[in-house]
């Protein structure tokens, strides 16, 4: 299983589309094997990106803030998506691995994040 984190510096990005680079954790038996470095290409035309991690078969991005288009062309790959996500980039995978990473973003209804908005449009297609 392969983990993309949009990063800057050692941050989970806020930007999915403007991040410096993505950090891919190669993960076997839900531990880090190995972890390269991919510089972002497309930081000024984001529609590559889903391409690209689709290419290096990542599994799973972790990023604070996508928009709607890369979220949809993610998830029409099977690439799983979790937004919101702020803090150290090593942090975000072990919290993902130990099962506590929430995506701000659904509507599971285990997280009290009244101050996230980004949440309420998912459901109504225009």
């Amino acid at each position: 299983m392969k983990i993309a984190v949009a990063s800057m510096q050692e941050e989970v990005s806020q930007h999915f589309g403007h991040c410096e680079k993505f950090k891919v954790f190669t993960i076997v038996d839900n531990a880090v094997t190995s972890v390269e470095e991919i510089i972002n290409p497309a930081q000024h035309s984001h529609g590559q990106l889903p391409a690209m991690l689709m290419q290096y078969g990542v599994n799973i991005v972790i990023a604070g803030g996508i928009g709607t288009g890369a979220k949809q062309l993610l998830q029409k790959a099977d690439i799983l998506v979790y937004s919101g996500v702020n803090g150290n980039v090593e942090e975000a995978v072990h919290l993902y691995l130990s099962g506590k990473l929430v995506d701000a973003n659904t509507d599971c209804g285990h997280h009290h994040g009244d101050d996230h908005n980004h949440g309420q449009h998912n459901g109504h297609h225009h």
